[in-house]
Formats: C-alpha cells, structure tokens, sequence
C-alpha cells in the first residue's frame, strides 16, 4: 500500500499510513525513522524530531547516521540551533568517523559577523533508502 501511495504521488495517504502505523508498532525502529522523514517532509519539525529522539533512545549505539543527520536539518528548521549542534554531537559519539556529522557541524558554526546560520528549510532530501 505504501509503495502504490508514493508511485501515485499520495502524501495525504502516505501520512495517514504512518500515523497508522505507528499507533500499532510506536517503538519500530523503521516506522519511526519512516514517520520522521514523512513529517519532515511536511513540515512538522517537532514532530519529526520527537519521532527521531525516541528513535535514537531506542537503538541508542545502534541508531542510524540518517538519523543524527535529519534530527539536526529538522532541529535547524525548527529555529533549534543549539538542539541541532547538540544531535549532531550525539551523532559524532555513536558515528566518530562519520565526515558529514563534522561538515555539518562546522555549517552550523556561527558566521564571524555575529549572525544566526541560516536555515535551509524545506525541502529536505528522503533520508530513508
């Protein structure tokens, strides 16, 4: 069903699907991470980042650089600088290796004038392979 939805272009359904979901099975790592993306996707920024902070607490040393990644971009629509900065540190303790954690930390370092990075919101690439 959830494949039909996306070739036939139906976010309404896709949202619905997920929300479903989630009711039934709220601690699948797949559904959370999915649910995420979906809410990212529109818009709903604390939602997505309530979804991938009880992903993370779940998995813990598990969770998935994807998403370290989409709890900052989703903090960072939010208006939640520090919050991002602190997923994506979070991230670098589970994934020390991982380069775009770092990239995308040194991105969220102040400019030297003193003014807030800016916030590329949406859209937000799918996360979810």
């Amino acid at each position: 069903l959830v494949n039909q939805a996306v070739s036939e272009n139906q976010p309404a359904l896709i949202d619905a699907i997920s929300y479903q979901a989630l009711d039934l099975y709220p601690d699948h790592p797949s559904l959370l991470l999915m649910g995420a993306n979906i809410s990212a996707m529109n818009c709903r920024w604390v939602e997505s980042a309530e979804r991938l902070i009880r992903l993370v607490r779940i998995l813990g040393k598990a969770a998935p650089l994807d998403a370290f990644i989409l709890l900052s971009r989703v903090q960072r629509c939010a208006g939640n600088i520090e919050q991002a900065k602190y997923a994506l540190n979070v991230g670098l303790l589970v994934h020390p290796a991982a380069e775009q954690l770092v990239n995308m930390l040194a991105e969220l370092a102040p400019p030297s004038d003193g003014t807030a990075p800016e916030a590329e919101c949406p859209p937000l690439e799918s996360v979810i392979a």
